[in-house]
């Protein structure tokens, strides 16, 4: 019985559950209805991607449903699989959903009673590590750091020309 799950990505960059459904087949047709009652739950608010194993019944489906495919490792590695037998299948996924959220929790309380390590004194990089997540906010301050690099060396670069060319002005001055 095929399972299919959809997952996302939450605030700590952790694959997350949305909703799952098990189906009767992997026909294209079936992919097509489990995708609009999907967007019906959903208000009809597309998903950025959709994750699949790229089997061509739900490639073919989500090029119907005007969506993009991507691979992803299954949200459910190391619990559930396809010699899962229906019977353990219940359990299995609930002590799947127990680690994910379990991980989600021990993450929420990292952010929430630690204080991330500022690279500088800017004001907007303290804001950052107030409001989002540690990992999120390593994402940032290292997008940050570039950004800050980029301006601190085109500064070098324009004094640098600067220098150089007055140099040049002064040397032709003495000719």
């Amino acid at each position: 019985m095929p399972f299919a799950p959809f997952t996302g990505v939450n605030h700590h960059r952790q694959s997350t559950l949305f909703g799952c459904a098990l189906l009767s087949d992997e026909r294209e047709e079936t992919f097509v209805w489990l995708f609009r009652q999907w967007l019906n739950c959903m208000w009809n608010e597309s998903p950025g991607a959709i994750i699949t194993d790229q089997d061509l019944a739900i490639c073919n489906a989500t090029k119907k449903s005007s969506q993009r495919s991507e691979s992803m490792n299954s949200f459910f590695d190391g619990y559930v699989n396809s010699n899962t037998p229906l019977s353990d299948f219940v359990d299995q996924y609930e002590k799947a959903i127990a680690s994910r959220r379990d991980t989600e929790e021990k993450e929420d309380l990292i952010s929430m009673t630690t204080t991330p390590d500022l690279t500088n004194m800017h004001s907007l990089e303290a804001h950052a590590g107030k409001v989002y997540s540690r990992n999120i906010f390593k994402l940032f301050q290292n997008e940050f750091m570039q950004i800050l690099h980029c301006q601190l060396f085109a500064k070098i670069y324009t004094q640098a020309h600067v220098i150089i060319s007055n140099i040049f002005v002064r040397s032709h001055r003495d000719w």
